[in-house]
């Protein structure tokens, strides 16, 4: 690397960013779902929201990265936005340390850092996948990493693997499935992932070999199709719709066979916007009333204490903007995502603060 300046460094080619302060690994590192780093990719291009957030990720209680639908990587360091935050081709960002991460760009470079951001480095290209030659960020993309060797990324109707920290990568195009719409890591080897033409892929070997299923209970259409998936700690796998419906798809069988479970909420327009299990069987689901205009948006929080057999809404609570992510790292502390903003809740719920906005940077 070479030094632009003495408070600056060179990370890309057309990519400067001011060196932060250091930072040092505080709170709570995120147990949601089966990584360290529980990232979230919301659905690019929504008109209504731009500048959206096309990426995010959790190290801790204040260390957030994200990647703006304008291709700006930032960094929120306790709710405050840090050095670096530049301008680029930003399209993904996956952290498993507060040190360790990968940033995708739209031209399919992959660049890493070792030292929390200070400096990244190209390490690779992802090869050619059956998207038109579209930048990456004109469709949706999930990039995650289960350690410092093993990465995944779904784009598109591909799904792609990694074994040697992102520099090579094995590709796999499901071009009848439609695209790829939600994504769950289990270990090095195993994923999950789900369709917006309802199909779900599962596979035990590192994508040696996959078991296609089609999900008969959930209807197949552009307003409705699954995007949320979980396990809980019976080894159940939960899907959800994105919208429109209350209701989930349950398999107790590794996914042979599937149930659709009615989910206590009553409304005709919903957004799901997750589902998860804490290791203690703790289960929670939020679904969104979508509203017309500028009326406040509801959002319904259910929770379960026994491991997902029933489930009760804890809170409906109004939102000044329409979520599309949620991650509890706790009994109390969670985080919301929407197009444009973050908001954290520090009493389960009950009430939200919004802790960044992506339109006033602030």
């Amino acid at each position: 690397m070479t030094t632009a300046s003495r408070n600056s460094v060179s990370v890309w080619p057309g990519i400067t960013a001011q060196r932060p302060y250091r930072i040092k690994a505080i709170g709570l590192v995120l147990f949601i779902l089966f990584s360290s780093c529980a990232c979230s990719v919301n659905e690019g291009g929504s008109k209504s929201y731009r500048p959206a957030i096309s990426s995010v990720c959790f190290i801790d209680r204040g260390n957030i990265w994200l990647v703006s639908y304008k291709g700006e990587l930032i960094h929120l360091e306790n709710g405050r936005v840090a050095e670096p935050k530049f301008t680029n081709e930003g399209a993904a960002v996956d952290f498993i340390n507060k040190d360790v991460g990968w940033m995708l760009l739209q031209t399919g470079s992959l660049l890493q850092t070792l030292n929390g951001g200070l400096d990244w480095k190209e390490i690779g290209r992802l090869p050619s996948i059956s998207a038109g030659g579209k930048p990456f960020r004109t469709y949706p993309l999930d990039l995650r990493f289960v350690d410092d060797r093993v990465g995944w990324i779904t784009a598109s109707t591909n799904i792609l693997r990694s074994e040697d920290g992102g520099r090579t990568w094995s590709v796999w195009d499901f071009h009848d499935a439609n695209v790829v719409s939600g994504m769950m890591i289990v270990d090095q080897r195993e994923i999950w992932a789900v369709t917006k033409t309802a199909k779900v892929f599962h596979t035990v070997d590192g994508g040696q070999n996959w078991e296609v299923k089609q999900l008969p209970s959930i209807r197949v259409g552009d307003e409705s199709y699954p995007r949320s998936i979980a396990i809980d700690r019976t080894g159940r796998i939960w899907v959800g719709n994105l919208r429109s419906r209350s209701t989930v798809a349950v398999s107790s069988d590794g996914g042979q066979t599937w149930s659709e479970r009615e989910m206590p909420v009553m409304s005709d327009i919903l957004r799901l916007t997750a589902i998860q299990f804490a290791p203690d069987g703790t289960g929670r689901a939020a679904f969104a009333l979508i509203s017309k205009g500028d009326a406040p948006t509801q959002l319904s929080l259910l929770i379960s204490e026994n491991n997902g057999d029933t489930w009760e809404v804890s809170h409906d609570v109004k939102l000044p903007f329409r979520p599309v992510e949620i991650n509890f790292v706790s009994d109390t502390e969670g985080y919301l995502i929407s197009a444009s903003d973050i908001a954290v809740t520090k009493d389960a719920g009950a009430t939200w603060q919004i802790l960044f906005s992506l339109e006033s940077g602030n």
